[in-house]
């Protein structure tokens, strides 16, 4: 789940990998996006890159920043295509479990309607508030000093 807090680490994450890239890679992308990720990085985030990068364990946000740079700076318009109709695929994949799921047209059936059976089994019960007398007041503040002594 991609989470807010994340996102600092993340930044870090990307910035590291991206330093790793060949120069001719890295021109790609604009200057403006890598100064965000390093104005915005946790610095105190320490984040190594192995040698086995496909096994390495990356935050979701990373890994989303980095489909990010991927679809609009590095890949060609055909990878471009492929990636946005994956999406596409995904998204009505989704969508379809969703609604197996919930079906909204079985979502209330055999359901009762409970409200009335709530509102019989509530009672209400009011309180008269009553305030007190200044002067009972008084008294009860003496007496309360009188007992701490």
């Amino acid at each position: 789940m991609i989470k807010e807090e994340n996102y600092p680490n993340a930044y870090k994450e990307v910035y590291v990998i991206l330093q790793n890239f060949d120069k001719s890679e890295l021109e790609l992308i604009p200057k403006s996006f890598i100064d965000m990720l390093k104005n915005n990085m946790n610095e105190e985030y320490n984040f190594e890159l192995d040698d086995n990068f496909d096994k390495q364990e990356l935050l979701q946000e990373t890994k989303t920043i980095l489909s990010y740079v991927y679809l609009n700076y590095l890949g060609t318009e055909e990878e471009k295509v492929k990636i946005k109709q994956k999406f596409k695929q995904d998204i009505l994949k989704n969508e379809e479990e969703k609604t197996l799921k919930y079906n909204p047209n079985e979502l209330f059936n055999g359901k009762t309607d409970n409200s009335n059976d709530l509102l019989k089994r509530k009672e209400t019960q009011i309180k008269k508030y009553e305030k007190e007398n200044f002067f009972i007041k008084i008294i009860k503040k003496i007496i309360n000093l009188f007992k701490r002594k």
